[in-house]
């Protein structure tokens, strides 16, 4: 399981490396201004938790591509606990009974009071091709604040 709290200097470092300097990230009233209630976490930096997640649990994936579309901010300092859910869709019947199998062996939740859920769920295969269906949702509400797909080579061990 991952739990992580993006924090001011998080955000910080993210604005030095990357040159995203939007007041929003940093300073309440910049982002009182924009009819937000707080400084919110950038969100190529909330989607960072995909690659991770996957790296995570295929160490060695090269990840290929990631669309991702922003619905929803997320709040600095807010705890983004991840729950890691892998499911096989459109596959031969014979290899969804043992892929499921393996989905239950590869589920972890985890649950830290008002959080975020990072999603991956893989969608499909083709030779060491991975396609990730991505979400982060907002636990409260379970509105989805991020949501995309990623394509990443996986080297499957049998």
């Amino acid at each position: 399981s991952l739990t992580k709290q993006f924090t001011d200097e998080d955000v910080a470092q993210f604005s030095a490396l990357t040159g995203d300097t939007n007041p929003i990230h940093s300073s309440l009233s910049a982002a009182q201004q924009a009819n937000l209630p707080c400084t919110i976490v950038p969100g190529i930096l909330s989607a960072s938790l995909f690659p991770s997640i996957i790296s995570k649990h295929f160490p060695g994936a090269l990840y290929l591509s990631q669309t991702l579309k922003f619905k929803k901010y997320i709040p600095v300092r807010r705890f983004l606990a991840v729950n890691i859910d892998f499911c096989f869709v459109h596959q031969k019947q014979q290899q969804q009974q043992q892929q499921q199998q393996q989905q239950q062996e590869h589920t972890h939740k985890t649950q830290v009071g008002h959080s975020v859920t990072a999603s991956v769920t893989i969608e499909r295969t083709a030779g060491s091709r991975t396609r990730f269906s991505t979400l982060l949702y907002l636990d409260d509400t379970r509105e989805i604040a991020i949501e995309g797909h990623a394509l990443a080579l996986i080297k499957y061990h049998k």
